[in-house]
């Protein structure tokens, strides 16, 4: 069997065979040695054979002896260094062991390790792909500015945003910067400078970015510069969020809060806001300010006669006529209804200001077409002047207000500035306008009838029912001092509708009484004329009342049946087809009335007493007079005169066969009690 030679880590070597061998060859040597050299020694020592054999005795266990010892000394030698070699590998292998359990330790260890770097390398995937998608699904769009090299770098996302590919877009800062909207670069470099310079924690703004459309993009951007070791800022990072659509929102929201939807113009907030800047700027320079409140005259009946979408598109078209006049002189405004605010502050003396408003009471001295309707409206302005009559919106607006009250008093389609004398003015009749509206409430009206004749043979053929106010205190208010208001206030439709109602009563009552009939003339309002169910109610009336409809007689102005000329057509039909006649009254006074006399269907054409006044000196009247009832009659209309006061005026009319005549020739307005002795008798004498 091989043995193999092993170091026990003693220092030596210990080798059995080796051993064996070293041992058999001293013995061997020693051996032969002592048998040579013993037994010449003996012979030439000794010559007693006896003795001879005696010492070769003593002589070999001496031998034995010694090399048992030698072999003794040697195996013992060894054998501690077996034995030492033995303990030291136990030792070793002791160490051996513990080494063991520290490697095994160890690669366990290292096996919780890997498996750790296992987990942390795949948690650092799913980050890393957590921050992707974050990256890909977030509106914000990630970028890094380089501020040494200039290299910006934009996520994907934005580029998308801006609908260019990623190789379109270069990653340097110039480039981005040239896709700036020109008026959003200095203020962006402003901000990008400040923050830079450590004035702002935290860099923040909205700008506009060039798309590849060339449309523009909103963005909001946020970041924050990183600095080196010196403070100095190196790189600087952050994200971009289009915000597009939220600023489309805050522009339609604004246009919302601050424009008026129907005509474009600013509305009253952000008109109050730009009169605050404009009175502040003109008390900066030391300048005048004029401001204008218009209020389109009559705009009710449009809405009423012709329909609000009729008045919508008025009221747009008003609004682009007020924005090209005042082009570089002023700002035009939609307060709500039919009322507009004008600030003139390029104007800075009162006869320019005067200029402009006359302009612009021009512009609306023309016929307005709208969907095929024709017909005209004027406008009211009343003007105040800064500092002059006042230095706050709210005085300002308020004196601007009563005058264009102020305007609408005087006879409308005019222009009123302001005045101190205004107020009274105006609270006077702000007193009338509510004693009216408790007069409409207790029912303090009664009409009173004025007589109308036949020039021919000066009978009585009819009576024309005109209210009176009886107030407690001032006693009989005449027509004249509160129809106007009736009409503002629009109480003028529960008047006009008890006017018909007691005149149809009166007449039923005349007849029951016995007198002969005769027609009874009722007034119609424009603002009652515009009433939708203008009809129904009169059927309504003349059902309840039981008049003798043959015996009803309406008065319709030119003015409100040209208004809506198609509209006054349908209705004065449906009158003449329930048996009632209509009377065009105030004929002469409005626009184009002998054009449009042929298409109206009514029975009666009244000249207004205007052209009584001067009928006998003046020519032109007296043409005007002679013009209307030859016309009429030549349309088959019968013509009455209003206004009879003189002799000279019935013959005049009489020569030139106008029909009929009504005036203080003949009889004033009578309370019912009165009149009826003119209704019993039925006829005047007559001076020819």
């Amino acid at each position: 069997m091989h043995v193999p030679e092993r170091n026990y880590g003693t220092g030596m070597n210990f080798k059995p065979r080796k051993l064996a061998m070293r041992i058999t060859m001293i013995y061997l040597v020693i051996g032969s040695l002592w048998i040579i050299f013993s037994d010449r020694i003996l012979l030439n020592m000794v010559a007693d054979t006896y003795m001879l054999a005696t010492l070769e005795t003593i002589k070999g266990w001496f031998y034995v002896l010694i090399s048992g010892f030698m072999i003794y000394g040697l195996v013992r030698r060894d054998e501690m260094i077996y034995e030492d070699a033995v303990e030291e590998i136990f030792k070793n292998y002791q160490e051996l062991e513990a080494t063991y359990e520290e490697l095994a330790a160890t690669e366990e260890e290292l096996e919780q390790q890997y498996d750790t770097l296992e987990k942390s390398e795949e948690t650092l995937r799913e980050i890393e792909e957590r921050y992707r998608l974050a990256v890909d699904g977030a509106n914000d769009c990630i970028w890094d500015w380089d501020i040494k090299n200039g290299s910006i770098y934009l996520f994907s996302r934005t580029k998308r945003l801006l609908g260019y590919e990623e190789e379109e877009l270069e990653d340097r800062f110039d480039v981005w910067k040239s896709l700036l909207h020109p008026d959003d670069v200095d203020r962006v470099m402003g901000e990008i400078d400040r923050h830079l310079k450590g004035l702002t924690l935290y860099y923040e703004t909205e700008y506009r970015l060039r798309a590849k459309d060339g449309t523009y993009k909103w963005i909001l951007s946020r970041g924050k510069a990183i600095l080196d070791e010196n403070g100095i800022p190196v790189r600087m990072a952050g994200s971009h969020l289009d915000i597009t659509d939220r600023k489309e929102s805050e522009d339609k929201i604004f246009e919302l809060t601050y424009f008026d939807s129907l005509t474009g113009l600013p509305n009253r907030i952000m008109f109050d806001e730009i009169l605050k800047e404009a009175i502040k700027l003109a008390k900066l320079r030391n300048q005048k300010l004029a401001i204008l409140y218009l209020d389109l005259d009559e705009f009710k009946n449009v809405n009423d006669s012709m329909g609000h979408d009729v008045g919508d598109e008025l009221l747009r078209e008003v609004g682009s006529t007020l924005n090209n006049l005042l082009t570089n002189v002023g700002t035009a405004a939609h307060l709500g209804g039919d009322e507009f605010g004008i600030i003139l502050n390029q104007l800075d003396n009162l006869e320019d200001i005067s200029n402009k408003i006359e302009q612009i009471l021009k512009a609306f001295h023309k016929p307005w077409i709208i969907r095929g309707a024709e017909f005209y409206i004027t406008v009211s302005v009343g003007a105040t002047i800064y500092p002059n009559d006042g230095e706050d919106i709210f005085t300002l607006l308020k004196n601007a207000v009563l005058a264009v009250y102020s305007a609408k008093v005087n006879g409308k389609d005019c222009y009123q500035f302001f005045s101190p004398g205004m107020r009274e003015n105006i609270n006077k009749k702000m007193d009338m306008a509510l004693r009216l509206r408790h007069a409409v409430e207790n029912n303090q009206f009664c009409l009173y009838y004025q007589p109308q004749i036949n020039l021919v043979n000066g009978q009585l053929i009819g009576l024309e029912a005109l209210i009176r106010w009886i107030d407690p205190d001032q006693g009989i208010i005449s027509p004249k001092d509160f129809i106007p208001f009736a009409e503002e206030t629009g109480l003028i439709v529960p008047i006009g509708e008890w006017v018909l109602r007691e005149a149809c009563r009166q007449n039923v009552e005349w007849l029951d009484k016995g007198y002969r009939p005769i027609s009874i003339s009722v007034n119609i309002s424009a603002r009652q004329f515009q009433q939708r169910d203008l009809v129904e109610m009169i059927e309504s009336i003349t059902k309840e009342t039981g008049i003798d409809r043959r015996y009803l007689v309406l008065e319709i102005t030119e003015s409100t049946a040209l208004r809506d000329l198609d509209y006054a057509i349908d209705v004065i039909k449906e009158l003449k087809d329930m048996g009632i006649r209509v009377a065009l009254d105030d004929f002469g006074t409005g626009y184009s009335s002998l054009n449009y006399l042929k298409l109206l269907p009514v029975n009666f054409v009244k000249i207004d007493q205007t052209f009584m006044r001067d009928i006998i000196s003046n020519n032109t009247d007296r043409e005007i007079a002679k013009t209307i009832i030859c016309l009429s009659h030549k349309l088959k209309l019968r013509v009455t005169a209003e206004g009879i006061e003189t002799e000279d005026q019935l013959l005049f009319l009489k020569n030139h066969h106008c029909d009929h005549g009504q005036g203080y020739f003949f009889s004033k307005p009578l309370p019912p009690a009165e009149i009826e002795d003119i209704i019993s008798k039925g006829i005047f004498s007559m001076p020819y």
